[in-house]
């Protein structure tokens, strides 16, 4: 179980910020589900970076690589044998191809 949560007697780094328990509010402690909720508890560098365009591509691709990962961890590719690897790599090639196409390339400058 350590292996999962971590130490509890470990030190924290200096940049981790504890995260405040958010106070139920006037209706009750539903809020505490509401995303919103948490916003003011991100590092001020979180916000604002990336714009909304990039960071729905960023999730979309962290996303793909994360499920075709965890399908591969818990055993549901194993049917596939000698050709999980290049299923994975067609996979990736495929997704770094669909980045590349929704990525707006700018025209070059003229000399």
């Amino acid at each position: 179980m350590r292996q999962l949560l971590g130490d509890p007697h470990r030190r924290r780094p200096e940049t981790a910020r504890p995260v405040r328990p958010v106070q139920p509010g006037p209706s009750g402690p539903v809020d505490r589900l509401h995303p919103g909720a948490y916003l003011d508890q991100l590092p001020h560098y979180g916000l604002g970076y990336l714009p909304p365009p990039a960071t729905a591509l960023l999730l979309i691709a962290w996303g793909h690589l994360h499920g075709l990962v965890a399908l591969e961890v818990f055993g549901h590719t194993s049917f596939l044998g000698d050709h999980q690897t290049e299923i994975f790599r067609t996979a990736m090639r495929n997704l770094l191809e669909d980045i590349q196409r929704r990525i707006a390339v700018a025209p070059a400058p003229r000399p």
